[in-house]
């Protein structure tokens, strides 16, 4: 095998390895800052905020397990509930406001203007780690 020849396959092999172990995409990191109960006064009463409660953790794991869908789709199928919390979340450093409704439904906005907002639904994921806690949304695919 000629010197040329060597390097030609150890340059493909170093290349191989590498592209093999390039870092994936981490996981997003969430820390809840502030947290608080809230009702809408002005939409009917909900049987579901007689027990809803939601913990930190809790809200880590809704925005880490629910479905984020677009505009559309979230009017399609979300449902209303007046109670909820909301309060500010770390996202990877980006503090961002949230809010999760007793029906299942979440929101993060980003920015003062909240010109980015995100709209959450708790699809099988999140109906797998939180059972009957919150409404399970089965989207069309």
């Amino acid at each position: 095998m000629t010197y040329r020849k060597s390097w030609l396959i150890i340059a493909l092999c170093w290349l191989v390895a590498g592209c093999q172990s390039l870092p994936t995409q981490p996981p997003l990191r969430y820390r809840v800052m502030t947290m608080k109960y809230g009702v809408n006064k002005q939409l009917p009463d909900d049987v579901r905020c007689q027990r809803f409660q939601l913990s930190p953790a809790d809200v880590v794991n809704y925005f880490e397990h629910a479905q984020a869908v677009n505009p559309s789709i979230f009017r399609q199928y979300a449902k209303g509930s007046s109670c909820y919390y909301q309060g500010s979340l770390m996202v990877d450093g980006d503090i961002q406001q949230w809010m999760i409704t007793a029906a299942g439904v979440g929101y993060l906005s980003r920015g003062l203007t909240k010109n980015e907002l995100r709209h959450f639904l708790c699809t099988k994921n999140c109906h797998q780690v939180f059972g009957s806690r919150f409404q399970s949304y089965e989207l069309d695919e």
